[in-house]
Order: structure tokens, then sequence, then C-alpha cells
């Protein structure tokens, strides 16, 4: 009985490496989550026009995989294109690290008002995450247009021509603040699986232990 006893303790040496490969394993198909970066989070826009930002998109934490972007509208709360607000991506997938320009145009018949978007990634799992802010002021008026005075031409008798041109003005406007939300972390769920892989071990050994006692009694 006694000769039984290391064959137990060897059955149970190859579980535990079974399990923990199997654990390895399992971890390393954990989905990364992404990060975007705007260079401009505050738009100050007309009727019927159209403006362009840069954004990066980079992995958070996790293992890199196919990233999808998105828009939350966060204020209000409806759909952006419903009040003629309506943004795109040059490069709206690919993996981490990637970059792209963002454009957000404004119907002619588009709603004023202040609009708040979240410019958001997508996994795999098409599982949400962490987005910064797209602060949108839409003022009631078209794009203002900027014209020249014509050039009126005076020819005094010694042939010295002069040329006058009205000046133009171009309203200007200063953003607030620039304010970015930090993405979300998530919780890393390799803590959990090592925690019932360390449960199922001690099981495991404890059923041969108590076996092996049970055949030396006999």
């Amino acid at each position: 009985m006694r000769g039984s006893l290391p064959k137990y303790i060897s059955i149970s040496t190859i579980v535990f490496l079974s399990m923990v490969m199997v654990s390895f394993a399992a971890s390393s198909t954990v989905i990364g989550v992404a990060s975007v970066t705007l260079n401009q989070t505050h738009l100050f826009l007309y009727l019927n026009s159209t403006t362009h930002i840069n954004y990066t998109v980079t992995l958070y934490n996790g293992t890199a995989g196919n990233t999808t972007m998105g828009v939350t509208p966060l204020k209000p709360t409806v759909a952006l294109l419903q009040n003629g607000v309506n943004i795109g991506f040059s490069n709206p997938s690919g993996i981490p690290p990637f970059s792209g320009v963002l454009t957000v145009s404004i119907a002619a018949n588009a709603i004023p008002g202040n609009y708040i978007a979240g410019v958001e990634t997508g996994g795999a799992d098409n599982s949400r995450h962490g987005f910064p802010s797209l602060f949108i002021t839409v003022y009631n008026r078209t794009a203002p247009v900027t014209t020249t005075a014509p050039t009126t031409t005076i020819k005094p008798t010694n042939t010295t021509t002069v040329t006058s041109v009205a000046p133009t003005t171009t309203p200007t406007t200063v953003p607030p603040p620039t304010t970015t939300v930090a993405p979300t972390p998530t919780l890393n769920p390799n803590l959990l699986t090592y925690l019932i892989v360390a449960i199922v071990i001690i099981i495991v050994i404890a059923v041969i232990i108590y076996l092996a006692i049970r055949r030396r009694r006999w």
C-alpha cells in the first residue's frame, strides 16, 4: 500500500500542471481596452458647416484586438443625426494603435444648441469602454461670408496707380477649457481564475490523500 502513495502524488502533480496551463491559455485571450484621444474637444459651428479634428486610439490594457469607433449622444440623449449633427470617422476600425480624422457636419436645417457626444471604442465582444466627451455648439445662423470691396484705381497726371482694399474681419471665439473624461479601467479576470484553480487543486490533493490512507488501513 505504501508504494501506491507516490503514484497518487504523481497524478496530483500532473493535474496541477494541466490546470495551470489552462489558466494561462485563458488569460492570454483577454480582450484589451482601447483609449481615445482627441486633439480638440470643443467645437463652435454654424448651420451648413463642416469641421475636422484628429483622433488617436491606443491600447489601455489587455491584448490588442480589432477596435471599432462609435459615438454616443450624451446631451441630448436623442440621436445626433436626428438634430442635424453628423459625426463620421475616416478610419472607423483597426488594431491599436491607429489614428484618423473625425468629421463633424452641421446640416442647414440643424437644431441650434449645445451638444455633448461621447467618442468611444468597442471591442470584438461588442462592449463599450471609456471615452472622451466632444462638446459641440451650433449657432442659429449660417457661416458669415467674407467679401472684399471692389478695387478702386486712381490715375493722377503722373500716372501713379493707387489701389485700396477694404479690410475684412472674421469673428473669433475663445473655446472653454478642455476637459477629458479618463477611460474607465476594467477588472482583470486573472485573479478569479487563479482562485478557482487553487481551490480545485486543494480538493484533488485532499481526495488523493484520503484514498491513500484508506487503502493503507485495508
